[in-house]
C-alpha cells in the first residue's frame, strides 16, 4: 500500500517524519521507492534511496585547548545543540595562519 499519491504534476514530495502514520520518527532511516502511474495501471517500483530525517547539527562551540606539548595539541569541545540531527562524528580542520 503506498504512503501516498501524488498527481503528474508533482516533481517532489516531503516526507513527515515527526508525524508518520501518527508516529514520530524521526532520526530513523527511511527506504522510500516510487512506481508511476496511468490508466493502464501502475509501473515498476523505482530502486529504493536510504535516507534518514535529521537536520544538520549546530556551530559547535570554540573548541578550548586542553593540552600542548612541543608536538601535539590537544583540544576539548561541545556539540552546542544537535537540532534534531542524528550525529555521527566531526571534522576537524586545521590552518596553520600562514
Amino acid at each position: 500500500t503506498p504512503y501516498a499519491t501524488e498527481s503528474a504534476a508533482f516533481t517532489s514530495y516531503s516526507l513527515d517524519c515527526t508525524n508518520f502514520y501518527a508516529v514520530n520518527r524521526g532520526q530513523q532511516y527511511f527506504w522510500l521507492k516510487m512506481a508511476a502511474v496511468s490508466s493502464a495501471g501502475e509501473g515498476a517500483l523505482s530502486t529504493a534511496v536510504k535516507s534518514r530525517c535529521s537536520a544538520a547539527p549546530g556551530t559547535p562551540l570554540i573548541p578550548t585547548v586542553t593540552a600542548s606539548t612541543s608536538s601535539s595539541i590537544t583540544i576539548g569541545f561541545d556539540t552546542n545543540g544537535l537540532n534534531g540531527a542524528y550525529l555521527t562524528g566531526f571534522k576537524i580542520y586545521t590552518d596553520d595562519g600562514n
